[in-house]
């Protein structure tokens, strides 16, 4: 089922989840979202990181947010680009990911729109604000990650 009012999808995709339109963040030109995804999973080292920036490693990692309305939204960066988003606890959305050299981690969701987020460096307590392109903030707390089933390791 699609809820539009995702926090992470709408904000690390309201995907940090998840996720939103990874074309929208390709500055290059490229004509198709295929053409923007490597699915690489590491930072360049031309990363272009700022005082107010960082590139954020977050391949086989784990996040979680809470949304305005009390929802527990958990996303999970898979080895191989893809990102798996539960909604307390249950299987929310799911869809590729790359990290930009940039710094910026982008969401294709398998349904629905996707976006590109900055993440700020941690705070003192490890909390990470991840900014989308239209300005949309969320705060993120690194979890422990938890691979996907063996049947889902290939993407579905």
């Amino acid at each position: 089922m699609h809820n539009p009012h995702n926090p992470l999808r709408s904000a690390f995709a309201l995907a940090l989840f998840a996720p939103l339109a990874l074309a929208a963040c390709d500055e290059s030109g490229s004509s198709g979202a295929a053409d923007a995804l490597s699915g690489s999973s590491e930072a360049t080292p031309e990363a272009q990181e700022t005082p107010d920036t960082v590139s954020l490693p977050v391949a086989e990692s784990g996040w979680l947010t809470v949304g305005a309305d009390g929802a527990v939204q958990t996303t999970f960066f898979d080895a191989g680009g893809r990102f798996r988003d539960l909604r307390n606890g249950e299987p929310f959305a799911q869809g590729k990911w790359e990290q930009r050299p940039d710094g910026k981690i982008c969401f294709e969701p398998d349904e629905g729109a996707g976006a590109c987020w900055t993440t700020a460096p941690p705070d003192d307590n490890g909390e990470v604000i991840a900014t989308d392109e239209d300005g949309m903030a969320i705060a993120l707390k690194r979890i422990t990650y938890v691979a996907p089933p063996s049947d889902e390791e290939d993407g579905g």
